[in-house]
């Protein structure tokens, strides 16, 4: 999410603790960087590797010029990334109230809610139609599915029965 407070950052005003997207020029990378304070100087360090620290790859001067400011985690939660109701809970909230930090290409997520934010009623009722939608889909699948399945067991059937009674007929002869 992009937090539309925050005017276009240049290179020089990125501070502590921003979360920024940059253009990603090679495999394994994430394109997300966070800022962080290391020996008194300012880096950004790409999330893919899921760790904050010196073996992480450190954005260059062009991506860093480049980049763009998506939000700051002092201004923001961080939920439980290791809790399964997480993505659950994130999702409640109005979505300018959420920011999330990808890892290995979204396959790991760390959640963030801006804080003094709850969960937002408008938003949840909107996941449940979604939610509704999505199952309605899945049981039309499962309708089709299931018809295809019995028209094969009848056919099978048909065969069986016919390949049962052939015989049958064979030796009555």
């Amino acid at each position: 999410m992009t937090d539309s407070s925050h005017a276009p950052q240049t290179r020089s005003s990125f501070k502590a603790n921003d979360v920024v997207k940059y253009a990603v020029p090679r495999y394994c990378r994430e394109g997300v960087a966070v800022a962080r304070l290391r020996n008194g100087k300012l880096v950004l360090r790409d999330t893919y590797w899921l760790r904050d620290d010196d073996l992480s790859y450190v954005l260059t001067a062009d991506e860093v010029a480049n980049a763009e400011l998506l939000f700051n985690t002092d201004d923001y939660d961080e939920l439980d990334r290791h809790a399964r109701s997480t993505p659950t809970t994130w999702a409640t909230y109005a979505e300018a109230d959420r920011a999330q930090i990808p890892m290995q290409h979204g396959r790991t997520m760390r959640y963030f809610v801006r804080k003094g934010s709850t969960p937002d009623l408008a938003t949840q009722v909107a996941n449940a139609r979604a939610l509704v939608s999505q199952r309605r889909d899945e049981v039309r699948t499962a309708q089709l599915a299931l018809a295809r399945a019995e028209s094969e067991l009848a056919r099978l059937d048909s065969e069986l029965a016919a390949a049962i009674y052939r015989p049958l007929e064979s030796s009555a002869a």
